[in-house]
């Protein structure tokens, strides 16, 4: 079994396990619904670790959250517009976020 982070146009953004190589839609238990942001979610990223979600928002933010609790830890501020990409460098030290702000922002985690 696989996890797989979706996200929709409620803010929300839920983990599903998946049968690898079988991607249908609905497939899966949703094992957590993670929420905190105030507008839409467009982005998220696994820590390469697997115990970390991180998402971006309309909202202007960078979410941090716990995959097994579903618990957000750390709210990124400091962009201007939407976050439309996240991404955790390979040791997951540090997680890079986009904006339609035109700026990239690197973060320690």
């Amino acid at each position: 079994m696989s996890s797989i982070a979706t996200h929709s146009s409620d803010g929300q953004y839920p983990t599903r396990t998946v049968t690898p190589g079988r991607m249908e839609s609905g497939e899966g238990p949703c094992r957590r619904t993670m929420e905190g942001h105030s507008h839409y979610v467009s982005s998220v990223a696994f820590s390469p670790d697997g115990q970390y979600l991180a998402s971006g928002s309309s909202d202007s933010t960078v979410k941090l959250c716990r995959v097994e609790s579903g618990e957000c830890t750390r709210t990124m501020e400091g962009h201007s517009n939407d976050v439309n990409s996240v991404a955790f460098s390979p040791d997951g030290q540090y997680l890079a976020s986009g904006s339609w702000d035109k700026t990239v922002k690197l973060w320690r985690v």
